[in-house]
């Protein structure tokens, strides 16, 4: 009798998993930022595994969603870290990878999945 939310998940395309937790996007927003692979990456992985859906449908999903910015609870977080949004932001590109991403107008992966 499970009804996923009606809206997805900000930085994947799911409406079903990891919903109980309004930092969640965080969590998965920051993991991206420090190892270039986000929520879209780990929710399509389990479903390619799963025989879901195929490599080039999660490929798609990834670069679509992977790294969107959790914006619907920014004012929460912000708030319940005591950051303004510029500290925020300074905190993360702290954590980027010179490895994993490289600047130019913004913030880039180097070797994003879609072009391998």
């Amino acid at each position: 009798g499970f009804t996923p939310n009606t809206e997805r998940s900000e930085g994947t395309y799911s409406k079903y998993a990891s919903l109980d937790d309004c930092l969640d996007g965080f969590h998965y927003y920051l993991g991206y930022i420090k190892f270039g692979i986000g929520r879209a990456t780990s929710d399509a992985a389990h479903e390619i595994r799963d025989g879901h859906i195929t490599r080039d449908e999660g490929i798609a999903l990834v670069r679509r969603f992977d790294g969107e910015f959790p914006r619907k609870y920014l004012p929460d977080f912000l708030e319940y870290c005591s950051f303004t949004e510029n500290e925020f932001q300074d905190i993360v590109d702290s954590f980027r990878k010179p490895h994993i991403w490289e600047k130019h107008d913004f913030w880039r992966l180097r070797s994003p999945i879609w072009q391998q």
